[in-house]
């Protein structure tokens, strides 16, 4: 798991603690810069599962969704789950990702994409 608010990774660990997750990593970073530095983290293996909630407005869902693709950062069929302030006429996800399930809460548009 990857934040880079203080707040939220503590209490990411009092779950991890609660809930006894020995093998769930959390990190402390801004999401893109976690992204850039991927391939120099030898240790990690690509995600099964990426959920992508950034803060609206600042275009890093494009930034994050273009790293994971271009740092090679998924498995072919890798799902990933984003929430975003973008319409579906507005949102441009990188080549061979494919919508699964889309809808709408409010301002907030949520969609569960694969990577193929």
């Amino acid at each position: 798991m990857v934040d880079s608010n203080r707040r939220v990774i503590q209490a990411l660990k009092q779950h991890q603690q609660t809930l006894n997750c020995d093998n769930l990593t959390i990190i402390q970073k801004h999401a893109i810069q976690f992204c850039q530095q991927y391939p120099h983290l030898s240790s990690w293996q690509n995600f099964d599962l990426v959920f992508l909630d950034p803060p609206f407005h600042q275009n890093y869902l494009n930034q994050c969704c273009q790293l994971l693709t271009q740092q090679q950062m998924l498995h072919q069929g890798s799902l990933i789950y984003l929430e975003t302030e973008q319409s579906p006429q507005n949102l441009v996800l990188p080549e061979h990702w494919q919508i699964l399930k889309q809808n709408q809460a409010g301002q907030v548009y949520y969609y569960l994409t694969r990577y193929q």
